[in-house]
């Protein structure tokens, strides 16, 4: 039976202006970022060491951006706030129809610090002493009456106005419709797509309950504006499928 496939697109304005300067970030196939494991190759020592954020609040962050459990950053030694605001709306699955939202990524996205790895609750996130990574949140809800599987995927390409393709693309899943204060918390996250050594696109695949919200958040493995590294133009897709 072939299935009816269509695309929602939606377009997501970045909201917040902010500048990162990052000399000391090489690209992942180089060297992996902030301890993270790409592929079994580690960055030879230069882990976060147990360092997390350490439960630090917003403290004063913009009203109306989430707190995210992380402040901090220098920008030319300069203390900025780091967090992603909750999505603004809960979009519903619609059975075999992929929901795909562009994605550009770079100095005027908002910016966290991700899990560290893809081991989910994580134990720790991006220490503070490397440069935070730009994301965009997205809520969808299964309003169906059976748990349904969903297939999220994060691909690299070219954008229609030929802004280049992101370099690295993370995914990262959290149970609700907003961020949580401890980033920590996933349920899923992943930067790659098993046994594909020839790209740089992120895809998991998790089970979402009846009635169950989720939060996926796109955003990169690391970040290098003078590189252009973490920088770019990705599609998000999500997929729901019947058991």
């Amino acid at each position: 039976m072939s299935l009816r496939i269509s695309i929602k697109i939606l377009l997501v304005s970045a909201l917040f202006s902010v500048a990162w300067g990052c000399s000391d970030v090489n690209e992942k196939n180089n060297v992996t970022n902030n301890g993270d494991v790409n592929n079994g190759q580690t960055n030879n020592g230069n882990s976060n060491n147990g360092s997390t954020n350490n439960g630090s609040s917003n403290n004063g962050q913009t009203t109306g951006q989430s707190n995210n459990g992380t402040t901090g950053g220098s920008n030319n030694g300069t203390i900025v706030s780091i967090g992603l605001s909750d999505p603004t709306e809960v979009f519903d699955f619609e059975l075999d129809v992929p929901f795909a939202i562009p994605l550009d990524l770079g100095p005027e996205s908002e910016f966290w610090r991700r899990p560290l790895g893809e081991d989910c609750p994580a134990t720790s996130l991006t220490p503070v002493n490397k440069a935070a990574v730009p994301g965009v949140a997205i809520a969808y809800r299964n309003a169906s009456a059976d748990t349904i599987s969903v297939t999220i995927e994060m691909i690299s390409e070219v954008g229609d106005s030929g802004e280049a393709a992101l370099d690295d693309p993370f995914i990262v899943v959290y149970s609700g419709d907003k961020i949580p204060t401890d980033l920590t918390q996933c349920l899923a996250a992943n930067d790659t797509i098993f046994e594909a050594f020839d790209t740089m696109d992120a895809e998991l695949e998790i089970l979402v309950e009846a009635g169950e919200v989720i939060t996926i958040v796109g955003t990169t493995f690391t970040y290098a504006v003078a590189q252009d590294v973490g920088v770019g133009h990705a599609l998000l897709i999500a997929t729901p499928t019947a058991l």
